[in-house]
């Protein structure tokens, strides 16, 4: 990656300077200089690096930065295949359209039907447009906090939990913004079948999470993907940016606009969602109703 990148650099007659990823990495940055993080996997499961580097919120510099998570390189391939001008082109549509967005619904067929209120929808993706902007290497998604406390239905996780795909459906019922029961279903009916491993772990640690912290229960984020470049890979950060798809966070979402600070925060990923915005349905089956929205 770094030589792909400072070729391109030397191109445009930039200087170009790799550091380690740490906090010392922006040290005597300024508003024309540019950084990318790129930590490797094991960095990443570092919580200082996350902190104090990698996560919006963390130290202000005066420079643009770009963050690319660690993810396979051919995910991270497509997800930068979308060109980059009719991305955000698409991207200021949706967010006229989504400006005066509130009340939200969200359906599937696997019997997902989930209303919420939302705070400002966000494009994460394209807000380094500008000095002290960061921003995530990962084109392909609109993103809003929701309301703490305004989320009522049920959750059906039909495809990938932050832990990778599921072969089995996670069935949650929410209530007064918060999960109130966990079910499983759909698993195969082959009596030889076992319980799907990557859903037992994250049941695992979903359960622990909110021992140590009730928050990882509530309902924290909402995000539509609109990355027509993306496809269903099994990796949560390619799948949520999946042209008509949508995720749900659970836990923290202070990094989206909303109040609710905490150690905590889990993607669940649906395909084929209808989603309603003040009434207007603006996907449906996981298509946007009218790619040219406003």
């Amino acid at each position: 990656m770094a030589g792909l990148l400072r070729g391109a650099a030397m191109e445009t007659g930039a200087s170009f300077e790799v550091r380690p990823a740490d906090g010392r990495a922006l040290a005597g940055l300024g508003d024309k200089d540019a950084v990318v993080i790129a930590p490797s996997a094991r960095e990443w499961t570092n919580p200082a690096l996350r902190r104090e580097v990698a996560l919006p919120g963390g130290p202000k510099w005066r420079c643009r930065g770009i963050f690319l998570p660690p993810m396979p390189a051919e995910a991270l391939h497509r997800a930068g295949s979308m060109p980059y001008r009719v991305h955000v082109a698409f991207h200021d549509r949706l967010m006229v359209t989504l400006r005066d967005a509130a009340l939200v619904r969200v359906t599937a067929p696997g019997g997902t039907d989930l209303r919420f209120a939302a705070r400002p929808f966000v494009a994460h993706s394209f807000s380094a447009r500008s000095p002290d902007k960061f921003m995530f290497g990962i084109p392909g998604e609109v993103t809003a906090a929701v309301k703490e406390g305004s989320a009522e239905g049920r959750i059906v996780v039909d495809w990938a939990v932050h832990r990778g795909p599921i072969s089995e459906d996670l069935v949650l019922e929410v209530r007064g913004g918060s999960i109130v029961g966990i079910a499983r279903s759909g698993r195969p009916q082959d009596s030889r079948a076992r319980p799907d491993p990557v859903l037992d772990q994250y049941l695992t640690e979903l359960r622990a999470a909110a021992e140590d912290w009730p928050g990882a229960l509530q309902i924290g984020e909402f995000g539509v993907g609109t990355n027509a470049a993306s496809r269903f890979s099994g990796c949560i950060m390619e799948d949520e940016t999946v042209m008509g798809s949508c995720h749900f966070g659970l836990g923290a979402n202070t990094a989206f606009g909303g109040a609710l600070a905490g150690p905590f925060h889990s993607d669940l990923c649906l395909r084929e969602p209808t989603i309603s915005i003040g009434g207007t349905t603006i996907v449906r089956d996981g298509l946007f109703v009218d790619r040219n929205l406003a």
